[in-house]
């Protein structure tokens, strides 16, 4: 499904943020740089963001892999995953702006 912008342009919908409080407008977070790759991975990720973030990493049960938040700066960072199986995982990110997941697949 796609909007339109003020220029007349479309875009496309997107739906998946969340605030702690209830959903979120997309425009505050759609601003913010944040780009997690390749994915699929072999299990080692790269993470470039432009604002401060947060991110947990939970199985398809919503259950958390790693021990604590881990929190990264503005930049560019690496993820290592190759500890877990094979599948899919749902990164949870969270910034000033609110909160979006994101799905990661290690192959």
């Amino acid at each position: 499904m796609a909007q339109e912008n003020q220029s007349g342009a479309d875009e496309p919908a997107n739906t998946e943020v969340q605030s702690s409080n209830d959903l979120q407008s997309t425009d505050r977070f759609d601003e913010l740089f944040i780009r997690i790759y390749p994915n699929p991975s072999m299990g080692l990720f790269f993470i470039a963001t432009e604002v401060k973030m947060t991110i947990q990493i939970y199985d398809r049960m919503m259950r958390p892999i790693l021990p604590k938040t881990l929190t990264f700066l503005e930049g560019k960072h690496s993820l290592d995953l190759n500890h877990l199986e094979s599948g899919y995982y749902i990164a949870s990110i969270e910034t000033d702006a609110g909160r979006q997941t994101r799905h990661l697949s290690i192959r």
